[in-house]
């Protein structure tokens, strides 16, 4: 797949690095008993994650319902800044087999059923968000990737302002080339991140350098049009 390479090449020419990678965890909020190493943002997201899924799994080993809950509601909320989603959205996030729950989904809360997945095993699933789908689409718009080749991915309301401005640039331009949401979005996305020309990084690692980059990109779009 060209978008593949187009990462591949994104990631080698280090245009963005783990340093740019900029979310702050308040570790006065941290769940009960979770407590991350590492000395810049990038390695401390990547250490709760693995740290929230083992206590995932020691919470589902014991049947802590409660306490699943908790950190799901950590991860999506207190961590992720989505406030949307009721107690049985979440339970129903929680609770459902993942290929079931994507299926079901689809594009509908996405950013956080990722998340949620994400802490499940964040060795087979990884978030995607708005930062990330605008990141996967603006490299192939970019790298003027033809329309019948383009893996187009869903465009999710952000809170980024710069990102805000330049969609309605892929906007017009998939309108224009007749380019619809690609079917199966979330398992192509994982698909590619566990690509084996990655294979020194985790999937989390990629998705994080992917979310860094949006800003970048969206001046790029702009410079572009």
């Amino acid at each position: 797949m060209i978008i593949t390479s187009l990462i591949q090449e994104f990631i080698t020419s280090l245009a963005i690095t783990k340093s740019h990678y900029d979310w702050p965890i308040n570790h006065d909020r941290l769940p009960h008993g979770i407590k991350i190493c590492g000395s810049s943002y990038f390695e401390q997201n990547v250490d709760l994650k693995f740290k929230l899924h083992t206590a995932w799994k020691n919470y589902l080993a014991n049947n802590q319902e409660d306490e699943l809950y908790n950190l799901a509601k950590y991860y999506v909320s207190t961590w992720g800044g989505v406030h949307r989603n009721s107690h049985e959205t979440l339970k129903n996030y929680i609770q459902s087999e993942p290929s079931s729950l994507i299926l079901a989904q689809k594009q509908k809360g996405v950013a956080s059923w990722s998340k949620v997945l994400c802490i499940r095993n964040p060795e087979e699933h990884a978030i995607f968000d708005a930062r990330v789908a605008f990141t996967l689409n603006a490299l192939q718009f970019l790298a003027s990737v033809e329309p019948k080749e383009f893996i187009s991915f869903p465009i999710l309301p952000s809170r980024n302002g710069s990102i805000n401005r330049a969609t309605p640039i892929l906007c017009q331009y998939f309108l224009k080339n007749k380019i619809s949401e690609t079917n199966n979005f979330y398992q192509k996305y994982l698909s590619i991140l566990k690509s084996a020309e990655f294979k020194d990084y985790k999937i989390c690692e990629i998705e994080m350098l992917l979310f860094t980059a949006a800003g970048a990109l969206a001046s790029k779009l702009f410079e572009k049009n």
